[in-house]
């Protein structure tokens, strides 16, 4: 019986401290705005992205434009089988890097035929790897970018590389303080402010195409 009351006890004590512990946990530099749900092959939970305002983009030295395509074309599997991202230093605007890659499926027989073989790609820890370096002193943007975090956490999770992601999204931001309904393709918006291709390579290019509309953000916030 002493036995049982002494286990009990402790157990209150953990439970305590673990509370205490989780309550005094403060982020300094960003607040936690959105949570991003992804169903992974074989469970299901919940990753945490820090979203950024665009007042806090300065916060980083570069930014991180990315696009990726995932299984059947669609979010629905979170399965990365293409990414592709530019890295722009924020102060002088030249772009860094150029990076375009295909990734190996976590599970090969969900795979489709027309997206050709890819055993020989790159693992999803390969390229999970590139971007926790990638991101580093950066802010990663995209446009509708909710899904496509959702799936670049995911594979770094399941590559076992926890990804830190300040995330900031183009499309959101634009469509704050437009008037009509922006169309959710950044390639049909882009080309309607003038944006002309950049690359033949269609993830490329939207990343091209986001860089474009944000320095129009940032054009339109200095004339306001």
């Amino acid at each position: 019986m002493n036995t049982i009351i002494l286990s009990v006890i402790l157990s209150i004590i953990l439970i305590l401290i673990f509370i205490m512990f989780g309550l005094g946990r403060k982020t300094q530099d960003v607040k936690l705005q959105e949570t991003v749900n992804v169903s992974l092959p074989c469970k299901e939970m919940s990753l945490k992205a820090y979203k950024y305002e665009f007042k806090e983009l300065v916060k980083k030295n570069y930014y991180v434009f990315v696009d990726v395509l995932t299984i059947d074309g669609n979010y629905t599997e979170n399965q990365i089988i293409e990414l592709a991202y530019i890295r722009v230093n924020r102060k002088t605007g030249r772009i860094t890097e150029t990076y375009t890659t295909f990734v190996r499926p976590y599970r090969l027989e969900r795979l489709h035929s027309v997206h050709g073989k890819l055993e020989s790609a790159p693992l999803a820890k390969d390229v999970a790897t590139k971007l926790e370096t990638a991101f580093a002193d950066a802010v990663v943007i995209g446009y509708n970018m909710f899904a496509t975090i959702g799936s670049i956490v995911a594979m770094g999770y399941i590559a076992g590389i926890p990804l830190d992601v300040r995330m900031f999204d183009v499309y959101e931001e634009m469509d704050r303080g437009h008037r009509e309904p922006l169309s959710i393709d950044v390639q049909q918006t882009a080309c309607s402010f003038g944006y002309q291709k950049h690359s033949d390579n269609r993830l490329l290019d939207n990343c091209y195409a986001c860089e474009f509309l944000l320095r129009q953000l940032i054009h339109y916030h200095k004339n306001i």
